[in-house]
């Protein structure tokens, strides 16, 4: 594996070795390791939906078939995030028949989503009776992916998003807590300081800056009690009703 694929590779599944040059490590850390603890509870025909360069798809080892759908007008460019679109939709209509999958990922798609509630009408409809679903949120976030940033869930919110069309919610997971929260916006901050700057500059000064509050926030967020009302993101497991 090339450097270049390797840092593709640690935006989202981070390990120690690029956490002096991350300025998203907590975060991405965290949802990392949330979906990897859920992953094997989806098997079957798995659907990713919002599934961008599928940076997850490497977890769901009990998956018989993989298959990713977005939508072409998005926040990012789709070719220079290197996606893996299997289907472009057109945002309204996921052209999928009915109860055609297992079960239907999401991470990180529904803050971009105006309107909610008819995607996850359609989302049940191509998802099976009793087909699972995973999907996260950001809680603490800075705007991206502008303009299509339109919502941040508290995990009583996102119960309540899926619960009124019909899913049951196992649990609402928080990912993170108050320190590593604080600590991972001090390293944003940092990232957009030295945005402009020039590439050696900007690695020595993220360096000096970004491992340390890398590792400070999350030392602080071992040793300190905290009642998660503060945290960085939200994981969802529930599965459609039966009946």
């Amino acid at each position: 594996m090339n450097i270049r694929a390797w840092w593709r590779k640690q935006q989202f599944l981070p390990t120690v070795a690029s956490s002096p040059l991350h300025p998203s490590y907590i975060i991405r850390r965290g949802l990392a390791k949330g979906i990897a603890h859920n992953a094997d509870l989806f098997t079957g025909r798995v659907l990713d939906f919002g599934c961008g360069s599928k940076p997850y798809r490497s977890l769901f080892h009990r998956a018989t078939e993989y298959v990713g759908v977005d939508i072409q007008a998005s926040g990012h460019d789709h070719q220079e995030l290197g996606s893996e679109v299997d289907i472009f939709y057109d945002g309204e209509t996921l052209p999928f028949e009915d109860a055609s999958f297992d079960a239907v990922i999401a991470f990180e798609v529904f803050e971009h989503i105006f309107l909610p509630d008819p995607v996850i009408r359609e989302i049940g409809r191509v998802l099976r009776p009793g087909g699972r679903i995973m999907i996260t949120t950001p809680f603490v976030w800075p705007e991206h992916e502008e303009p299509y940033d339109y919502a941040r869930y508290s995990s009583f919110g996102m119960k309540s998003l899926f619960e009124r069309q019909g899913f049951h919610v196992a649990r609402v997971e928080k990912i993170g807590n108050a320190s590593e929260t604080v600590f991972q916006l001090l390293s944003n901050v940092v990232a957009q300081r030295t945005g402009d700057w020039s590439r050696i500059p900007r690695l020595l000064f993220q360096v000096g800056l970004v491992f340390p509050l890398n590792a400070v926030g999350i030392l602080i967020g071992k040793m300190i009690k905290d009642n998660k009302r503060l945290y960085s993101n939200n994981l969802l497991i529930g599965a459609k009703a039966t009946g």
